[in-house]
This record gives structure tokens, sequence and C-alpha cells, in this order.
């Protein structure tokens, strides 16, 4: 055999043991992605059972229940006022349909929810506005989704609403500087957690109002640290601007004063324009506000 032969026949035998090696490679990974497929299918069911088994071990009430998470506590959103149902001190007296409550000066309530509030003896403070006993009775709207408002009494001397049957007050009017009557205000908007909640599981807006001491069926007043619930703060700016808030209605010319309120979004333009308007109010019959909205 030739010297060229030779060479030729240990090329062929290098080709040779180089195509096997590489069938070897292809064959192994070929292997290790079979074995990658089994351990998945093998996976997915056991996620899949697992699951099934939680969801079967779940009581239908759990099946139902909405699910809630547990939102941010302010510790500053409380009342500062306790309820004292009997002796000399008693601030409360509950009815069946209403809820009659006394307030002595720098106490106030945090309320939540939708209420009708009357003011029996004195003077209160509620975002801006000056509420007496001369006015009628008040719509309240304190859902969770907004700061919640704060009714406080104001040190004046106070006046008591004339009652129709003449009828005294359950509470001693000399002891407070306000008296204030609470009723449920049904106004169907708590329908809206219907359309909330059938877009899927959420918590409802308008959460029930049993956790708490004094309730009705459509509000409550927060005595204690609540999640998800902010109460009303307010800037130091802003208390400055409308402290110092003097309109002028006596002009030469017979023009209003008029105030522009501008910023970003999220500011909180729309609840300093609501106290504004409630400021100008305890001064004007009447105030236009228009809402412009680029």
């Amino acid at each position: 055999m030739s010297i060229s032969a030779i060479a030729a026949r240990k090329e062929q035998q290098k080709i040779t043991e180089e195509e096997k090696e590489e069938q070897k490679q292809e064959e192994e990974e070929e292997e290790q992605q079979q074995q990658q497929q089994q351990q998945n299918r093998k996976t997915e069911r056991y996620y899949k059972n697992s699951t099934t088994t939680q969801q079967e071990q779940r009581t239908p009430k759990q099946k139902n229940q909405h699910t809630r998470s547990t939102g941010f506590i302010d510790p500053d959103t409380i009342s500062n006022w306790n309820p004292i149902q009997e002796g000399e001190q008693k601030n409360y007296y509950s009815q069946q349909t209403s809820c009659i409550i006394g307030l002595r000066d720098h106490q106030n309530l945090i309320p939540h929810g939708t209420l009708q509030l009357t003011v029996l003896h004195g003077t209160i403070q509620l975002m801006g506005a000056e509420i007496t006993t001369a006015g009628p009775s008040h719509h309240l709207f304190a859902p969770p989704s907004h700061p919640l408002p704060i009714i406080s009494a104001k040190s004046t001397t106070p006046e008591t609403k004339q009652q129709q049957q003449q009828q005294p007050l359950p509470l001693d009017p000399k002891k407070f500087h306000a008296i204030i009557q609470l009723q449920d205000l049904h106004c169907g908007i708590q329908d809206v957690d219907l359309l909330w909640a059938s877009s899927g599981n959420k918590r409802p807006i308008w959460p029930s109002h049993q956790h708490s001491i004094i309730h009705g069926q459509t509000w409550s007043i927060v005595l204690s640290p609540t999640p998800d619930l902010a109460r009303l703060r307010l800037p130091a700016s802003w208390s400055s601007s409308l402290s110092e808030l003097k309109p002028n209605d006596q002009r030469a010319d017979e023009r209003s004063d008029i105030y522009l309120i501008e910023g970003p979004k999220g500011a909180g333009k729309s609840t300093f324009a609501t106290l504004l308007v409630n400021s100008l109010l305890n001064q004007f019959q009447q105030v236009a506000l228009l809402d412009l909205d680029p």
C-alpha cells in the first residue's frame, strides 16, 4: 500500500470518528431536552393539583368573599371624642333612627359614610363652613376614597334649635358647645359597590359600619385607627390663606371678588376650592364656582 493510500485511509478514519462524536453529542442534547420536558410536565401537574386542592378546601363563604388587602393605617385618623352613655358626663343619646352627640370645645368627630347632619345647639365647623341651628339639615358624604371631613364645635355663644314639639334635648345644652343629630342617608350611592364588584374580586367602597360603637346603617364615627381611612389635613399655607380671607362686599363698582385656583394634577385644587367656597358662604348667600379642566 502506497504512502498516499495510507494517508487517505487515516483521514477517512478521522472524519468517521468526528462524525461519531458529533452524533453522540446530538443524542445527549436530545436526551437532556426530553428529560427537561418531562420535568416541566410534572411541575405543571403538581401546581395544577395543588391549586385545585386549595380551591376545594375553601368554604363557599371563602369562595364568594372579596379579597381584601390590608391597607395603610393612619394613626391620626381618629376622633378625639369618646362616647359616654351614662352619668353626669353623658355625651350621646342613641335612638332607633338617629344619634344625638354633644361636643365640647376642642372636641371633634370624624364621620365615615353617608349621613344627614342637623345642628340642635351651638355652632359647628365643617370643611370651612360654619353651620348653626338656623340652617337646615345637611347631607354629608364621606367615602373612604377621599379625605374624611372633621366636625368640630365652635366656641361661640350657643343657641338652641327650637324643636317643633318643644321637646327638651336628651343632653344638657349647658354642658356642650354644640349638640348635633346624625341620621342615616339612604341615597343609593352604596349600590355602586354592586357595579364595582362585578368587574372582579374587589373590596367594597362602602364597607360595613358595624365595627364602630357609634354608627347607623349608612354611617359611623371613626373612634379607632382603621385601614384605608385618612382624615382631611390642611397645609399651613392653606390655613393661613383661608384665615386671612377678607372679601370686600362693598365696592363702588359693585363688582365681586374673583379668586383663581391653579396647580398641577393631584395638588388638591378641588379640596381647596371646597374649603374656599364654604368659607365664602359664611359671609355671602351665594357663591359661583367655575371649574375649568383643559
